[in-house]
């Protein structure tokens, strides 16, 4: 993995070259930038320690990172199967700390377990960020990262993308189980169809999604209706799929 000089994973110093480089107006999104060099870093450790064995990649920074969206995402989210046991991920907060704490001497890292006894289909992790050198009244950097109960239906095995090229090493040992494109449009689907607000991020990404020559908009409905039931969202997809049937896709 890219490491500066002294051996440490320079993430700030690195997103700082990333915006320097950039177009006009990337300064502004220097945050993200970070946030997306500590997502490479997160997932370098969890492919070393072996913990992908079980589970495949989702959500918008899955797009990001392993689809070449252009829409820079927050969170990790894996599918992690319907047999899927917190056991099997024993050990992955030690993981991301002592993988995030390795960045300098400077970074403070907490990260929040799931509840053993916590119901429902997901299990979250909160992984929070600071370095010694930050102002005090600027929030810390935070990622969840969440595993859902629930099956992948067209995992690929990919590597992550090289979205900076002055940084060749970031991604290009990353490789991991990810949902197919046409998967991922099924999600996107069902999250905007049974959302009790509008998620416009959801609907960007399906925009983006229909545009690829390599997504089937059918198929992503027959998905999104298995997916229903998986999520326990029958009734109100029932109700809503034809809010998506119209939209850009």
């Amino acid at each position: 993995m890219m490491t500066g000089a002294d051996g440490t994973y320079d993430y700030k110093a690195m997103a700082a070259g990333i915006v320097l480089a950039g177009d006009e107006g990337m300064g502004n999104l220097l945050p993200v930038v970070e946030k997306e060099l500590l997502h490479y870093r997160i997932l370098d450790a969890m492919m070393r320690e072996g913990f992908f064995s079980s589970l495949v990649f989702q959500g918008g920074t899955s797009l990001r990172l392993c689809h070449g969206s252009p829409r820079y995402s927050e969170d990790l989210d894996f599918a992690g199967g319907t047999s899927f046991d917190m056991d099997t991920l024993k050990g992955l907060g030690s993981c991301i700390s002592d993988s995030l704490s390795g960045m300098g001497d400077d970074v403070t890292v907490r990260v929040k377990e799931p509840r053993p006894d916590a119901d429902g289909l997901t299990r979250r992790w909160r992984i929070a960020i600071r370095t010694a050198g930050q102002r005090k009244d600027l929030p810390s950097q935070t990622i969840k990262l969440e595993v859902a109960s629930i099956p992948a239906y067209e995992p690929q095995h990919r590597p992550a993308l090289v979205n900076y090229p002055m940084f060749p090493a970031l991604s290009g040992q990353i490789i991991l189980d990810v949902e197919s494109p046409t998967e991922i449009l099924a999600d996107k689907l069902l999250s905007y169809a049974c959302a009790s607000h509008l998620r416009r991020r959801d609907l960007w990404d399906m925009c983006w999604l229909a545009s690829r020559g390599d997504v089937d908009s059918r198929r992503a409905m027959e998905l999104a209706e298995l997916k229903s039931s998986d999520y326990g969202e029958e009734g109100l997809w029932a109700d809503r799929a034809d809010r998506v049937r119209g939209s850009p896709m």
